[in-house]
């Protein structure tokens, strides 16, 4: 699709994370290694794992712990991903060497 537009694929980064990502790390990334266009993958949600999180009620002026709660919660786990490009002119679909 995009060899047809005249860019020839030169990598690829995925990774899951607990937590929504910006783009920003991906076009980061792009830039670091020479790429001409960054294509983002649509997040995938993976999984689901519950936890419990201890959550500590801060006391008066002194700062002393006066309650403490296990607090069950669910994170959510997604997947991501990048394409990166450099412009082809050779017309050929394939990066420079």
């Amino acid at each position: 699709m995009y060899e047809a537009k005249g860019y020839a694929p030169i990598g690829y980064s995925a990774f899951t994370a607990p937590s929504q990502q910006s783009e920003s790390g991906a076009i980061t990334q792009g830039k670091n290694v020479g790429a001409d266009l960054v294509v983002v993958v649509s997040p995938e949600y993976v999984a689901s794992k519950p936890v419990v999180a201890p959550v500590v009620s801060p006391g008066g002026s002194d700062s002393a712990m006066t309650g403490h709660a296990d607090v069950p919660v669910t994170i959510k786990w997604f997947k991501y991903g990048a394409l990166y490009f450099v412009k082809d002119e050779s017309g050929k679909g394939t990066p420079p060497a």
